[in-house]
């Protein structure tokens, strides 16, 4: 999981997009707490591995 702050948001809006992309999920924290997370919804993630 990548993490990351607020100000590094701030300067790389597209961190937890990309992050989506990959299928892994990103935290973004702000003052040491965990602020919100972002993680993808496509298909091929959600799919339980042994129904694949």
């Amino acid at each position: 999981m990548h993490q990351l702050t607020t100000d590094e948001l701030t300067n790389r809006p597209d961190s937890p997009l990309t992050d989506a992309r990959r299928a892994e999920p990103a935290l973004v924290e702000r003052h040491g707490s965990g602020y919100f997370l972002s993680l993808s919804l496509a298909e091929h993630v959600l799919t339980d591995p042994g129904e694949a």
